[in-house]
């Protein structure tokens, strides 16, 4: 069975293994995202929605030899603002196809989609979105992207929670409110995603929390049972 693992590192970050292929997107950078220890990781590629330290520490990850992609990829240039970049530049959204398996990494994304970039980014089996506002779509916003692109998987990144995450963007609950807390998991930091996966939103605790760091009390034993460790 065709599948991809996905593992939340924190923030905007995630490590995608294909088929032998890893991959890393939005590294950042050590000490810049409260509550989160540094980040070193090993892949094969790595990519950067956009130019910002808190997603495109290339430091924090050792590439290794030449490897060609076994998956295909199809960059989107969205504003990292609701001004057509004008504030804070453009964004690129991500999509990879994994013999298949669609996964959309929307970076930074700034607004809701247009009907001719939704078009663009139907059939998704898994959607990363920000969903923390003031840099970012808040939480209405980010519903209504996945109104616009029904994905089977969301999983929600660029949030606050109990001891981790920028002071200025809201926690993922709100998002939770805004889609409808009961189509919403609360899970580990990793995730098989398959052809068989079915439609939820899954809040995933960031691998790089560092407990010791902030408040929240749970191991991720305990983070498929509660969400205390995020909101």
């Amino acid at each position: 069975m065709n599948s991809v693992k996905i593992r939340y590192v924190g923030h905007a970050c995630f490590a995608i293994e294909y088929n032998g292929s890893r991959i890393i997107i939005d590294p950042y950078k050590d000490g810049m995202v409260p509550g989160l220890s540094n980040m070193r990781e090993k892949a094969d590629f790595v990519y950067c929605s956009h130019g910002h330290d808190d997603h495109s520490y290339l430091p924090a990850v050792e590439l290794g030899g030449d490897c060609e992609a076994n998956f295909g990829l199809e960059e989107i240039s969205l504003p990292h603002d609701d001004a057509d970049g004008s504030k804070r530049g453009m964004n690129t959204v991500r999509v990879f196809d994994f013999g298949g398996l669609k996964v959309a990494h929307m970076g930074d994304v700034g607004r809701v989609l247009t009907e001719e970039e939704a078009a663009k980014m139907q059939n998704l089996d898994c959607l990363m979105l920000p969903v923390g506002g003031f840099y970012t779509v808040g939480s209405e916003e980010a519903a209504a992207i996945v109104k616009q692109l029904s994905p089977k998987v969301t999983i929600p990144m660029h949030y606050s929670g109990v001891g981790f995450g920028f002071e200025n963007i809201a926690s993922v609950v709100d998002f939770a409110e805004a889609i409808g807390e009961e189509n919403v998991r609360y899970c580990a930091s990793e995730y098989v995603l398959s052809a068989e996966s079915e439609n939820h939103v899954r809040v995933m605790r960031p691998e790089m929390l560092n407990i010791s760091a902030g408040d929240a009390g749970n191991s991720s034993q305990d983070f498929t049972e509660t969400e205390s460790d995020i909101l």
